[in-house]
């Protein structure tokens, strides 16, 4: 958990800002938008820009800017001080900094993607920025939290559940070259339930599907791949390929050949044998 210890209206000078500079070192932070740190620097020499909003955490002798970078960008680059609230937080763990950041959600609001990568840092993840995105995005699909309408910050706590999804995950989508047509919210959504009921099945079905090495073309997977790779002009929705990614799984489960991957829009998404 993390507490707040101080919180302040305060001055910030030039050099304040310089200072403060140096504590952006957390792992996750958002690149810096140039042309938002030159729309604050602009309201600031006109005498328009309001109050500032930084937040700092300590945690283990170390500080951290969890929020404010724009705009202590935009003081240097004006040159004029400011006046801005700064609260200070003391935390136990980097979740408990990652927490903080996703709490901070202003002037610019932080996507999903931002607070996923922030998580996933936190937990010491070492997978690709998109496989944690893709992570995220099967998990919440999985546990109907689109439809829920569930915010970014509970879905990025999802990572905490699903890491051991994820590791399978990053195995099957490498090498990277070869798996585009695999990584789509809906398709990883598959790719989890799958792996829950065998992981070691689940691997070489989807290893076939990603290569189409030695496929026949009544094998579930020859079809499912032919599926998801071809481009059409229109999109098929997730409900359709979560349908024919879990209908393929089946038939290869049971052992069948089968000549077509029937979808049906009307019938329920078979459940994962």
């Amino acid at each position: 958990m993390f507490k707040k210890t101080r919180r302040e209206l305060e001055l910030i000078e030039p050099c304040d800002a310089e200072r403060l500079r140096q504590h952006n070192i957390f792992d996750g932070q958002r690149n810096v938008r140039e042309s938002h740190v030159n729309m604050l620097a602009d309201e600031i020499r006109r005498g328009t820009f309001l109050t500032g909003d930084i937040g700092l955490a300590r945690l283990d002798g170390r500080i951290y800017l969890v929020n404010g970078q724009h705009t202590i960008l935009a003081v240097e680059r004006s040159g004029i001080p400011i006046e801005a609230v700064v609260s200070w937080y003391q935390c136990e763990t980097k979740d408990d900094v990652s927490d903080l950041f996703r709490r901070y959600d202003n002037n610019l609001v932080r996507s999903l993607r931002d607070v996923s990568i922030v998580e996933g840092k936190a937990l010491g993840l070492e997978w690709k920025e998109r496989i944690v995105q893709l992570v995220v995005t099967g998990a919440a699909m999985k546990l109907g939290m689109y439809q829920n309408r569930a915010t970014k910050n509970q879905k990025a706590e999802l990572l905490k559940r699903f890491v051991k999804h994820g590791q399978f995950l990053a195995e099957v989508l490498e090498p990277w070259s070869k798996s585009a047509h695999l990584r789509r919210g809906a398709v990883v959504h598959a790719i989890f339930e799958t792996f829950e009921k065998d992981d070691s099945f689940a691997y070489v079905f989807w290893e076939n599907v990603k290569t189409g090495e030695k496929l026949y073309c009544d094998d579930p997977e020859y079809l499912l791949r032919e599926f998801l790779i071809t481009k059409g002009t229109s999109r098929p929705s997730d409900k359709e390929v979560l349908y024919r990614c879990l209908l393929a799984w089946n038939n290869a489960r049971k052992g069948i050949k089968i000549k077509i991957l029937k979808y049906h829009s009307s019938a329920a998404i078979p459940k994962a044998i």
